[in-house]
């Protein structure tokens, strides 16, 4: 592929990055939380009652970290962790309504500011970038894993 067509898109990427985080962590700042934190509280908003180890999965961090995140949710009352019936070994994180409120509220303002930025680029447009960026996720998650699995591979020689 064209270095330079790949350096286009990186700097676009970038770029939107660049104008979109500043805007959407004023709205987590405001609450005292990270971007790590806002990441779980919306994952556990989309899907609630995950253990650690599938929020570690999500979030593409280690297990402990997600521990951490959650000591600290709890303590501010946008958690729970429960038992899982079927595994005592298991502990499940949920939101509280309290998390269930905020993470909506942010998810809200964003949308709002947001929103107008997409209605300039019309419906087909945004279905185009969502797409794109949902294959380069998976583009990347696939080089990740390559890498990983040719890692262990060399470990084991």
């Amino acid at each position: 592929m064209d270095q330079s067509l790949v350096d286009r898109a990186l700097l676009a990427f970038g770029e939107a990055v660049n104008v979109v985080e500043p805007l959407r962590m004023r709205f987590w700042h405001e609450r005292g939380l990270t971007l790590v934190q806002v990441g779980l509280l919306f994952q556990l908003l989309e899907r609630d009652a995950q253990s650690i180890s599938e929020l570690a999965d999500v979030l593409r961090v280690r297990p402990a970290t997600v521990t951490g995140l959650a000591d600290r949710l709890e303590r501010g009352g946008y958690l729970r962790r429960s038992g899982d019936p079927s595994d005592r070994r298991v502990i499940r994180v949920s939101l509280t309504s309290t998390g269930r409120r905020v993470i909506e509220q942010i998810r809200a303002e964003s949308h709002t500011y947001l929103d107008r930025a997409f209605e300039t680029l019309g419906t087909q447009r945004v279905e185009a970038l969502a797409t794109l960026l949902e294959e380069l996720v998976t583009a990347v998650d696939t080089e990740q894993e390559a890498e990983l699995a040719g890692a262990t591979a060399r470990r084991k020689m």
